[in-house]
């Protein structure tokens, strides 16, 4: 992976992919990794087991796995089975949370020309 300066990373974008690389730093990085309640550690954890469970994700896992292994997570050494029982009582306490406000901030929603 390589670790560039944003706008460094944004210079060496093609030309039509910027304003999709701008728009994944703010979301992704200015609007959940800033997010209180959770610790990074956990956080980075969250989100590399839904890309996992998600699949076709290949290259956002890679980055995960650096990013946990970047803060000391050791990967190998997480293994989790889930019974249907547990995805169950998982099913249940979700079903009880009530999601509020915009999934995304305004100015990201503008960003998306909707």
């Amino acid at each position: 992976m390589i670790d560039l300066p944003l706008e460094e990373m944004y210079e060496r974008s093609p030309k039509d992919q910027v304003h999709i690389q701008r728009f994944l730093s703010a979301n992704c990085f200015g609007d959940y990794y800033t997010r209180n309640g959770v610790d990074i550690s956990v956080r980075e954890m969250i989100t590399l087991s839904i890309l996992i469970a998600l699949g076709g994700v290949e290259s956002q896992i890679k980055g995960h796995i650096q990013g946990n292994l970047n803060i000391g997570k050791n990967i190998g050494a997480v293994s989790v089975e889930l019974t249907p029982a547990d995805l169950g009582e998982i099913d249940d306490a979700a079903a009880k949370i009530a999601v509020q406000g915009a999934r995304y901030p305004e100015k990201l929603e503008q960003m998306t020309g909707r």
